[in-house]
Formats: structure tokens, sequence, C-alpha cells
């Protein structure tokens, strides 16, 4: 995958680490960079955002949905054009 050329979407509770990993994101010339503070959040972006997400980097430990828990839902289809993209999980 080319940085340059990707939407990476990032999920995590923390918002200090949010915006670390966009600033870093942004230094790595990343296309775009969206990110989400919950699980649901995430889905909601998934389903709605206009560009194609090629990467999550999800946190496992987050309130509510677990990083694990987005990350299943993912990949069972929950958003049916979203089942294969990578996740990392941090």
């Amino acid at each position: 995958m080319d940085i340059q050329h990707a939407t990476i979407l990032i999920v995590d509770d923390d918002a200090f680490l949010r915006a670390m990993l966009e600033r870093l994101l942004g230094q790595l010339k990343a296309r775009a960079v969206v990110s989400a503070e919950t699980g649901e959040r995430a889905l909601e972006l998934l389903e709605t955002h206009p560009d194609t997400i090629d990467l999550m980097i999800c946190d496992i430990e987050m309130p509510g949905m677990t990083g694990f828990e987005l990350a299943r839902k993912v990949r069972y289809g929950v958003v049916e054009r979203y089942r294969h993209p990578p996740i990392l999980m941090l």
C-alpha cells in the first residue's frame, strides 16, 4: 500500500493518540486521515465517508465497543464494502 494514496481511519478513544497518529500520518503524506473516538462512530464513518478507507488503525481497549468487536463487525460485513481492508490493532 502506498501511503500517499491511502485514506486511513484512526479509531481511538484517546484524543492525544488520535492527534499524534494524525500528525505522523500527515508527515508521511497520507492522502487523507479520518478519525473516530468510538467503534460506533467508526462504523458510521465507514458507511458514510465519500472516500474509500484503505486502512484502519484501531485501539484494542475502548469503552463500549472494543477494537476486537469493531474488527469482528467489519470482517462479518456490517458495512459490506469493508470486509477485507487491513486493520492494524494498537
